[in-house]
């Protein structure tokens, strides 16, 4: 690139790479509707069913590191002595993650667990960052499948409800 340097002259020498740049491998969340988690463009299939819960319930907690007695409460309930099962799920999110080479979309600590939000496409975050409508992507649904996720549904519901009372009334 000769001066001056301008965004246009970056690009095109960027599109004329004799070895371009590949794109990252990211997995793709769907959170409205039924939970799915995709990679490029398949579904990824984890061992245990309750593996896909974890990590949903990791995404509905947005970023905020969970403890291993949080996770256990709200996927098990009532259910007790399920810290060697929860210890399986565990170690078959990390496999699982670590052989699609995706292992950076979540923080894992002794005794606790996350999900990295800028690891992944998720349409409950663009929504969050205002880089999706929700009038446009959300039905009424959010992780459909996970009880967990009700409260989080109904605060979604609720602004959806105001977007469509707006709408409404201005038309």
């Amino acid at each position: 690139v000769v001066k001056p340097i301008t965004p246009e002259k970056v690009k095109r020498e960027l599109e004329n790479l004799r070895r371009p740049i590949l794109e990252k491998k990211r997995l793709k969340v769907q959170t409205f509707g039924n939970f799915e988690v995709y990679l490029n463009g398949k579904p990824l299939n984890f061992k245990y069913r309750r593996t896909k819960e974890l990590f949903a319930y990791l995404v509905d907690r947005g970023g905020s590191m969970c403890s291993v007695g949080e996770i256990i409460g709200i996927l098990f309930e009532d259910e007790s002595g399920r810290e060697e099962y929860f210890q399986k799920i565990r170690r078959d999110l990390i496999e699982t993650l670590k052989e699609v080479y995706c292992l950076n979309a979540i923080v894992h600590k002794r005794g606790m667990l996350g999900v990295v939000v800028t690891e992944i496409q998720c349409d409950y975050y663009d929504y969050l960052n205002n880089k999706k409508d929700l009038s446009i992507s959300y039905f009424g649904e959010y992780m459909s499948q996970y009880s967990f996720a009700e409260y989080t549904n109904a605060q979604l519901y609720e602004k959806f409800k105001k977007i469509s009372d707006f709408f409404q009334k201005t038309s």
